[in-house]
């Protein structure tokens, strides 16, 4: 590709006043060029975007797992608390069946 690309160069010199190597091309390829550049900046924008979001996500995955942690600690405080020994009435055993199917739900 690079061959290709050195046959269409039209001149090359040197600008002394800049100081800076130039090449003359055709003003095709010119277009071309500033378009593909063009996309490029898209393309950065859109990866910049989805680091971005990505971050996010892992920043917002990481609460969801301390938030997970918090409730099955108290989920199975709950439980040890909820014995059958201190028991006396169906309302607790009704608590320990709901703390038990929420423990079972969140492994």
């Amino acid at each position: 590709m690079n061959k290709e690309i050195d046959k269409r160069v039209i001149d090359k010199s040197f600008h002394e006043g800049y100081e800076v190597d130039t090449v003359t091309i055709q003003e095709s390829d010119y277009e071309y060029l500033k378009e593909q550049a063009e996309l490029v900046q898209e393309l950065e924008r859109e990866v910049e975007g989805r680091e971005k979001f990505e971050l996010g996500t892992t920043a917002n995955l990481k609460i969801l797992r301390e938030q997970n942690k918090r409730y099955r600690e108290a989920i199975e405080k709950a439980l040890s608390i909820a014995t059958p020994s201190t028991m006396y009435s169906s309302d607790c055993s009704d608590v320990e069946v709901i703390l038990r199917e929420a423990l079972e739900e969140s492994e």
